[in-house]
C-alpha cells in the first residue's frame, strides 16, 4: 500500500504565488475529470465548473475579488451551484437529467421499501428542502456538496504536480451580477467556491510554510 491519497494531502500547499506560465490543457482536463467523479448526494452533481483562462483571469479579478487573491494563475476554476430558486425549476438542465435518470432507476428497483424511500428524497429535490432537519436550504446544501469536489480536484492537481489555491474569498453578488451580465450562469445560479490554478518556481518562495498540525488525539474522539 501507498498511501498515496495521504502523501499527497501532506505535500500540497496553499500557492500564494505563481510563476505566469500556463498550465497544459490536458492537465486542466484531468483536474476537472476529478472534480466531477466526486461523490454527490444520490448522483445528482448539482454544480457547473467554469475553467476561467489566462486570458480572462484579469477581467475575472475585477469584477468578482478585492484583488488580494493569489497572483500568476494559470486558470480560475469556479464552481456554480442552483440557487433556492434553481433548486426548485423543474426545468434546471441538472435537475432534468437527475430525474430522468432516478425515474428511470426507480422502475428497476425491487426493494420496495428502498423504492419508496428513494421516491421521496425525489420529490424532495423538486418539491421541497432536500435536508430539512439540517435547517438549511437547498441553496446552502448542493454548496456544502461542492466542496467534496473540490477536495477531489485538489489532490489531482497535487498528483500531477500542478498548484492550486481553493478561495472563497469572491465578492459572491459581484461575482454573480457580473457573470450573469456576461451570460456565464444565469439567474437560478450562484458563485459556490473557486480554485486558482498555475505553477511555480522552486526558488520562488510562493507556498505556505511546513504547516502545523494538532495530535490525532486532541482532534479524534472514539467511541465504542
Amino acid at each position: 500500500m501507498n498511501k498515496l491519497i495521504y502523501k499527497l494531502s501532506i505535500s500540497r500547499r496553499a500557492t500564494k504565488k505563481y510563476n505566469g506560465e500556463l498550465v497544459d490543457e490536458k492537465d486542466i482536463d484531468y483536474i476537472i475529470d476529478c472534480a466531477i467523479q466526486a461523490p454527490t448526494s444520490i448522483g445528482l452533481q448539482n454544480f457547473k465548473i467554469l475553467n476561467f483562462k489566462k486570458t480572462m483571469i484579469e477581467n475575472f479579478e475585477k469584477n468578482a475579488t478585492n484583488g488580494d487573491q493569489p497572483k500568476g494563475a494559470s486558470n480560475i476554476i469556479v464552481f456554480v451551484t442552483p440557487n433556492e430558486k434553481g433548486s426548485h425549476n423543474k426545468k434546471n438542465k441538472n435537475l432534468v437529467y437527475f430525474i430522468d435518470d432516478m425515474t428511470k432507476s426507480l422502475a428497476k428497483m425491487k426493494d420496495e421499501v428502498w423504492k419508496k424511500e428513494s421516491s421521496e428524497l425525489l420529490k424532495k429535490y423538486i418539491y421541497g428542502n432536500v435536508k430539512p432537519e439540517l435547517h438549511i436550504n437547498n441553496e446552502q446544501y448542493y454548496k456544502k456538496q461542492t466542496y467534496i469536489a473540490l477536495a477531489f480536484a485538489l489532490l489531482g492537481a497535487e498528483e500531477i504536480n500542478v498548484k492550486t489555491t481553493p478561495v472563497e474569498g469572491v465578492n459572491v453578488n459581484k461575482f454573480d451580477q457580473w457573470a450573469r451580465k456576461k451570460g456565464y450562469i444565469n439567474d437560478e445560479e450562484t458563485f459556490s467556491v473557486a480554485m486558482w490554478i498555475g505553477k511555480t518556481d522552486n526558488n520562488l518562495i510562493t507556498n505556505t510554510p511546513d504547516r502545523f498540525r494538532k495530535a490525532k488525539k486532541v482532534i479524534v474522539t472514539n467511541i465504542e
